[in-house]
């Protein structure tokens, strides 16, 4: 199974995330902020499935994005999914971003979509850019 990156500021949800991905098998790493997710990224040596919430202090997931953007062989390797109580129906993400869950969202969602994206091909296909729908 793939790797998981929770990208996460609220510290409940950031654990509760971990630890059930955890018992579900998967290798998890976590962040408060988005400073070192790139970082994160290129090192990795294998697929990393990166839940990244959209509104944290110092480097939001919007931020992120922007970084991913500017070097998209590596965002392309990997799979992002948004998470934000703030996502409008119909809201545009950059390619990269395979999915988007709204919180509050069920870990039994959560868990499924991960699974899910970590059995897919590496690389996100064309077809896939532009309006993603929100996973409640």
């Amino acid at each position: 199974m793939a790797r998981v990156l929770v990208v996460e500021d609220d510290l409940a949800i950031r654990q509760m995330l971990t630890y059930a991905l955890e018992l579900e098998g998967f290798a998890v790493s976590s962040l408060s902020d988005g400073s070192l997710v790139v970082q994160t990224l290129r090192a990795a040596t294998e697929r990393v499935v990166v839940l990244l919430d959209l509104m944290m202090p110092h480097v939001t997931g919007w931020e992120v994005c922007e970084r991913l953007a500017a070097e998209p062989a590596l965002a392309a390797r990997h799979a992002v999914v948004i998470m934000s109580a703030a996502i409008t129906p119909g809201e545009r993400f950059p390619d990269f971003v395979r999915a988007a869950l709204l919180k509050p969202f069920t870990l039994t969602t959560a868990l499924a979509l991960v699974e899910t994206l970590s059995l897919e091909p590496v690389a996100p296909s064309a077809s896939q850019a532009g309006e993603l729908a929100a996973h409640p």
